[in-house]
């Protein structure tokens, strides 16, 4: 298993493998991970295995991984990338596993303390049209944020 950074090339692939097992969260999608793969502190990398993609993340010296995404065999994936760690000396941890996923491959969940939450990690769930007006105090924060941004210098959007 070969895990590169990803480029925008990938995003053909990425989406269609992302489009046969869409994901419960939107941080598995590629300009998320296009963007963090250019960031110093997650390094976002990429890798195919049995049909399958898997993300790569590394924080603080530490890799995590992706649940292996796609119609692929996932098994034969995750056997994959459990090599690839044992090979490499490295910790085998999935990250934001799904519950679903969790009752579908239970031999990768040994015992209670293999699941933790992180409440850290949590996502928030907000209404299309709160985030679209940002109206009222509780937005303030991130009209500010917005506004710093505008006024740091010439950006422009494009598809």
């Amino acid at each position: 298993m070969e895990f590169r950074p990803i480029g925008l090339d990938d995003a053909p692939l990425i989406r269609r493998l992302l489009a046969e097992d869409p994901p419960d969260i939107a941080d598995l999608g590629f300009p998320y991970e296009f963007a963090h793969s250019r960031s110093g502190c997650i390094a976002a990398r990429f890798a195919q295995a049995y049909g399958c993609g898997v993300y790569r993340w590394r924080e603080n010296g530490e890799s995590r991984f992706s649940v292996p995404f796609g119609g692929g065999n996932r098994r034969r994936a995750l056997a994959e990338l459990a090599v690839h760690c044992r090979e490499r000396g490295m910790s085998f941890v999935l990250t934001d596993v799904p519950e679903a996923f969790a009752r579908e491959f239970p031999c990768l969940l040994p015992g209670d303390d293999a699941v933790e939450e992180d409440r850290d990690e949590f996502d928030y769930l907000y209404r299309r049209d709160d985030l679209a007006t940002l109206a009222g105090r509780r937005y303030q924060d991130r009209r500010r944020m917005i506004h710093r941004f505008e006024d740091a210098g010439p950006w422009t959007y494009e598809p």
